[in-house]
């Protein structure tokens, strides 16, 4: 009798998402600079100094390779130790041995789910390049994962996708606000961030009592929506108080629409239904070439949040809901310095 409920259940889920999915699509405005998605400027970050996090697999990964290939970048690449992680290594080292870009790729052991490791690795960073970074792509995310508890105290899901990066995003401007130099940052958000529309609620945020954790594909997905929903709420105050009167810094938000990566792979998605997105959606290298396509282009704005259609899928522009506002941007953002406040100080 359950398993044939979970199965109604994970039908209407599905049903569910395409509906939200179609709804997303009307609100879409065109870019009119991508039509070619291809048709990548790469002289534009000849170098440049990136930063990018989560880069062993998926759209990551394929950011790193395509710049590589066809720019003469500078890269930090933050990643935790890992099975991927070295594979990812032993792989990149292979293709660029006899190439001079080897001099110009670092990789930095970052693990967000623990504050400490994040602050070293930006210090790493900043060791290496004291005049700052040019751009910051924050890209590391999971999904539907058990609700683990961090050596923090918080939701796996909460400090990966949104705490640390907020963190590592906070570090960055505090250090490049005085030297004239312009910064990027690129974060990445999810079609996800209103699936189930739910409001910002600060719960989700807050340090977990491990007898209160539910082990449920549902509770996942509502930490997973609240953390996508958090990087553009995030965004949206940084833009709105604390960079808007600074030119050499922009902040904005992208999506993938739905991308094949190995994003579910260790989720608690049913396998039906991670067979069934698996293969209906872009490979991570069309959502790499959107991104890209995304920074140091004139045409990207600040206050809009990008993304590639869901059933169409062409880059455009969508209409932020009413799950995105200015109040919830507030209390997000007054909430996350109470929690770093004690990581940033470190100068």
């Amino acid at each position: 009798m359950y398993s044939e409920l979970y199965y109604i259940i994970y039908v209407i889920i599905f049903i569910l998402i395409i509906y939200f999915s179609y709804i997303y699509y009307i609100s879409y405005k065109n870019i009119s600079n991508m039509s070619n998605i291809n048709n990548i400027d790469y002289k534009k970050f000849d170098n440049k100094v990136i930063v990018i996090t989560g880069s062993t697999t998926g759209i990551g990964e394929s950011i790193v390779y395509d710049l590589i290939n066809n720019s003469n970048a500078t890269f930090f690449l933050l990643n935790r130790d890992s099975t991927n992680q070295k594979i990812f290594f032993n792989n990149l080292q292979e293709k660029i041995k006899n190439t001079k870009i080897k001099n110009k790729i670092y990789h930095i052991m970052c693990d967000l789910t623990e504050f400490d490791s994040v602050v070293n690795g930006y210090k790493k960073i900043i060791s290496y390049f004291s005049d700052g970074i040019d751009i910051l792509i924050n890209n590391a995310g999971i999904s539907n994962t058990n609700n683990d508890i961090t050596i923090n105290g918080y939701n796996k899901q909460i400090q990966t996708n949104f705490i640390s990066h907020a963190l590592l995003t906070q570090l960055f401007l505090n250090y490049m606000k005085n030297k004239d130099k312009k910064l990027e940052v690129i974060n990445i958000s999810s079609i996800s961030y209103y699936i189930p529309y739910k409001m910002y609620d600060e719960k989700y945020f807050d340090k977990i009592d491990s007898s209160k954790i539910y082990q449920n594909m549902f509770t996942s997905q509502i930490y997973y929506q609240q953390s996508k929903l958090a990087i553009l709420l995030y965004t949206n105050y940084l833009n709105n108080e604390i960079v808007k009167n600074n030119k050499n810094i922009k902040i904005f938000c992208v999506h993938p629409g739905i991308c094949k990566t190995n994003l579910f792979d260790k989720s608690n998605l049913p396998f039906i239904l991670k067979y069934i997105l698996n293969n209906s959606m872009n490979n991570s290298d069309f959502a790499s070439k959107f991104i890209l396509n995304t920074i140091l282009n004139d045409e990207i704005k600040e206050e809009n949040f990008y993304g590639i259609n869901p059933i169409y899928n062409i880059p455009e522009i969508t209409e932020k809901n009413g799950l995105v506002n200015d109040k919830c941007s507030k209390k997000l953002y007054m909430f996350t310095e109470k929690i770093l406040k004690n990581y940033l100080h470190i100068y």
